[in-house]
């Protein structure tokens, strides 16, 4: 089993911390469980859930930006625009151990 996961999103973190406890798992002492997007869902979450926050005004920003250069027959660009975003730090992580101490 790891000892980390980094889920896509809040919800699918706060569904995997479930299951984990319900397989006799401790969160974050075996497994730590990282979240994205800071939804609402992961202040239910026991414990608390560690996320990433999303600049979700920039993101949208950017995505209007390029949605009205769209339509006024730009050119379409693939690739990928990095949105920074803010790690809000609750009680699903530990300390990473180091086989050493164990």
């Amino acid at each position: 089993m790891p000892t980390a996961f980094v889920c896509n999103c809040d919800e699918t973190a706060y569904i995997l911390i479930e299951k984990l406890i319900g397989m006799g798992y401790r969160v974050p002492e075996d497994i730590s469980v990282v979240g994205f997007d800071n939804y609402a869902l992961g202040a239910f979450s026991l414990p608390k859930l560690t996320t990433i926050e999303v600049d979700m005004d920039e993101m949208s920003r950017q995505a209007v930006e390029t949605l009205i250069r769209l339509i006024k027959g730009g050119e379409q660009v693939h690739g990928r625009k990095v949105i920074g975003g803010r790690l809000i730090i609750g009680e699903s992580t530990a300390r990473v151990r180091d086989e050493k101490e164990e």
